[in-house]
């Protein structure tokens, strides 16, 4: 205990300044002590928050990831059904143009 209030009195001296009696020192201390646990207790509030948006942001990316995807599948779904289509019209272009080559040629004969 003596050791305990020699270094208060140690303190005191070299701070006479902001310490005029030992209590001042302890109830300082206790104040720091304090507002140290309160900073704690909120930086782990902050840590639980900054975890649960992080979470949050992997969930979205993945979900976003995902739609992303299918949206590339139903574009190259769409683009494949595009070129049958087109394919399609061409072979229909072609044989109009056959049927009216053919017609211009019965025409041409009769005439």
């Amino acid at each position: 205990m003596a050791k305990f209030e020699h270094f208060l009195q140690d303190v005191k001296s070299k701070n006479s300044d902001e310490f005029q009696e030992l209590n001042d020192i302890l109830q300082r201390h206790s104040t720091l002590s304090e507002s140290n646990a309160k900073l704690k207790a909120r930086n782990a509030e902050i840590q639980a928050e900054v975890e649960a948006l992080a979470m949050k942001i992997t969930e979205t990316k993945s979900k976003k990831n995902t739609e992303k995807m299918q949206l590339n599948n139903d574009i190259a779904l769409k683009q494949k059904q595009l070129e049958e289509i087109e394919e399609s019209r061409s072979k229909m272009m072609s044989e109009s143009e056959i049927m009216t080559k053919k017609k211009l040629q019965q025409t041409t004969e009769h005439g």
